[in-house]
């Protein structure tokens, strides 16, 4: 499967970005990587750009939320920007559309019960999300679900015992696997 693989930098005063750790551990397994700025608009210009880049067949964004302890399948990207933090450049956005004309939300094509379920059977805890939050990564993902190309967003927690960056790039790997089983054409009838 041909896959566009995104995490986001380190942002406010986070050590790190689990999700900028996984995808450079990824990096070399033939897919389309990158991390994206932390900033609204530019993450969001940037990941369209990438899918009309490299035209993937599917596309994969990660990001952190460090308050949860698993892994979190993003079902909805709102049409809003509505942090209280700012992003890398300093900007702050109350109650922001993403796209004045766009719709309140966009749901990905995905079905994540099965990549849910996939992740419990090795033992990683997951969990289907409403939605992606107002900040960056639910900008980004609502720019993305404007494509025809499927898309997912994955939050995941921050790097502890629990779940060190090894096994979040496990995690994801399940992901991936997951998303390319679905998009696999169905076998043909002889």
């Amino acid at each position: 499967m041909k896959l566009l693989l995104t995490g986001f930098e380190k942002f406010g005063d986070l050590p790190l970005n689990p999700s900028e750790l996984v995808v450079q551990a990824l990096k070399g397994q033939a897919l389309h990587v990158a991390v994206l700025p932390t900033v609204y608009d530019e993450a969001g210009k940037r990941i369209v750009q990438l899918i009309d880049r490299y035209l993937p067949e599917a596309v994969l964004m990660t990001g952190v939320a460090e308050k949860r302890t698993e892994i979190n399948l993003e079902r909805f990207a709102l049409n809003v920007d509505d942090a209280e933090k700012p992003d890398n450049s300093g900007a702050q956005r109350a109650g922001l559309h993403i796209d004045p004309e766009g719709p309140t939300a966009r749901r990905t094509k995905v079905r994540l019960a099965p990549i849910r379920d996939a992740l419990l059977a090795k033992g990683m805890p997951a969990v289907i999300s409403n939605h992606a939050g107002v900040f960056v990564c639910n900008h980004t993902y609502y720019c993305a679900l404007a494509r025809r190309t499927p898309a997912l967003f994955v939050h995941l927690p921050m790097v502890s015992d629990a779940w060190p960056t090894e096994r979040m790039a496990e995690a994801v790997q399940v992901v991936i696997g997951g998303m390319a089983q679905q998009l696999a054409p169905a076998p043909t009838k002889r």
